[in-house]
């Protein structure tokens, strides 16, 4: 039986009916406006945005969408005139030069249909689309590879989606809210079907430098239905990560690290994805921008006493996964309208530790983190100041360098018949392996920031428990966007 390719659109858009309506001026095809409609649902499910988020504008790469359907530029000028899409001009992430983002308009942001599509054209370009996705993510084939036997419960999994978002639609006023739980239902939908078709999707971002997957996108509410080959997930997590990775800048800066020997700062910045960021900035040499960034409050000058004792502080909470906790407990006695509510104060305060300040919480969140140790807040202010998009995309860096080059690599080494899976700052593996990720997490954490990380263990496949003498079946289907091997 000849494969296909399934595909997503708006529950309310007709193809064929709207190009007999209005012809194009152009020789086109039905299928490739299908394809390049389908690719802006693409780009928002690995976007991995919140429920609560209003239909946002996405950048689609220039160089994808010619992959896909060749002539894009005709068939997305035709769908913004006939108010399908829309665009604005927004800086886009890479240089700070102007690009457009699209979104549909709000006729169309609704729920979603799925069809499929069999023209051998488009077959054929989607086939080579994935050629040329896999060229960058080919050098963590160490991670692709075990994606084959991902399965996931998808009736339990699909009528979770549907449960959630009709809560939510209870408690929304009509079009403007709800169209955000839409992208987040249409999202997620089509995450399930990629798993239970096994038609995964990978793609290296450049600029983040994170691997995204459907793992990467699945909401948590959804990885309860995950399993590997019929076998139990396990998360290792990272506690506290934002400030974790942010600590090693900090200790730096304040001329905290050991007179004579070689920083955790130093050593990261030698590394490849590091000085990617540190070449990209501002045109300047890395050494001199090192110099510049870590002497931006004062430098290596002795720390005075309160600092010190501000900065063993902190480190005792990050190390020992209370950082929120006690941030919390500064922001009760302080009085702080937020103290009552430890998970937003835990999101507003990544969101400052991470260089978000276009969070709509941010502020609160450095009321609390200003409170909670005021000479730290200083100096990342410090930071955001002078050198905003440089710090978001030098933590990611960090990060990456760490999870995917240090760690990932070294089990790979140490233990290649392990499943493995990276989700953020967390690795995934098969239950039965977890004390080992841990392990050799903890050593390569703690030997690249120099302080002891707080891990914790969290199960995925919570579902498989309830269904223990089910008889697990896969759902078969087209497999046009997997990974070629």
């Amino acid at each position: 039986m000849k494969e296909g390719l399934y595909i997503q659109y708006p529950k309310n858009l007709n193809y064929k009916q709207l190009c007999r309506y209005k012809q194009p001026s152009f020789k086109y095809s039905v299928a490739k406006f299908q394809i390049l409609v389908d690719f802006l649902y693409q780009r928002l499910a690995i976007s991995q945005l919140p429920s609560d988020t209003q239909f946002p504008f996405i950048p689609l790469p220039a160089t994808h969408m010619k992959k896909l359907v060749g002539r894009y530029q005709y068939y997305l000028k035709y769908l913004i005139e006939e108010k399908i899409l829309e665009r604005v001009e927004k800086p886009t992430g890479k240089d700070g030069k102007k690009a457009y983002h699209y979104r549909f308009t709000k006729t169309y942001q609704t729920k979603t249909r799925f069809d499929v599509i069999n023209d051998d054209e488009i077959l054929a370009a989607h086939k080579g689309y994935h050629q040329f996705l896999s060229a960058d993510y080919q050098k963590y084939h160490n991670l692709v590879k075990w994606f084959d036997e991902i399965e996931i419960d998808r009736e339990p999994a699909l009528h979770r989606v549907s449960a959630l978002v009709n809560k939510q639609l209870r408690h929304v006023q009509p079009v403007k809210e709800a169209s955000a739980i839409y992208i987040w239902n249409n999202s997620q939908k089509r995450l399930i079907r990629h798993i239970s078709h096994k038609s995964f999707f990978f793609e290296w971002d450049e600029y983040d430098f994170t691997l995204h997957t459907v793992l990467t996108s699945l909401s948590p509410e959804l990885r309860k239905f995950v399993s590997w080959n019929g076998q139990e997930l396990k998360s290792i997590n990272l506690s506290c990560a934002p400030a974790f990775f942010a600590s090693c800048l900090l200790r730096f800066s304040l001329g905290l690290d050991s007179a004579g020997t070689s920083s955790a700062w130093e050593q990261l910045s030698k590394s490849d994805f590091v000085q990617q960021v540190l070449k990209s900035y501002a045109g300047k040499k890395p050494s001199a921008l090192i110099k510049e960034i870590t002497c931006a409050h004062g430098g290596a000058k002795k720390a005075s006493p309160s600092m010190i004792a501000e900065w063993q502080t902190f480190q005792q909470q990050v190390s020992g996964g209370t950082l929120y906790q006690y941030m919390h407990s500064v922001a009760q006695v302080a009085g702080l309208s937020s103290a009552n509510d430890q998970a937003a104060l835990k999101e507003m305060v990544n969101a400052v530790m991470s260089g978000d300040v276009h969070c709509a919480s941010c502020a609160e969140g450095k009321a609390i983190l200003k409170q909670s140790f005021p000479q730290l807040y200083q100096v990342i202010e410090t930071f955001e100041a002078k050198y905003l998009s440089f710090l978001i995309r030098l933590l990611k860096a960090i990060q990456a360098e760490i999870i995917f080059n240090r760690i990932a690599q070294r089990i790979t080494a140490e233990q290649p018949a392990l499943p493995l899976f990276i989700v953020g700052p967390s690795i995934v593996t098969t239950s039965g392996n977890e004390a080992y990720v841990e392990q050799v997490m903890k050593e390569e954490l703690q030997k690249a920031i120099g302080i002891v990380p707080y891990l914790t263990r969290s199960f995925w496949s919570e579902y498989l428990r309830m269904i223990p003498h089910k008889k697990r079946t896969r759902a078969h289907g087209p497999n046009v966007y997997a990974h070629q091997r």
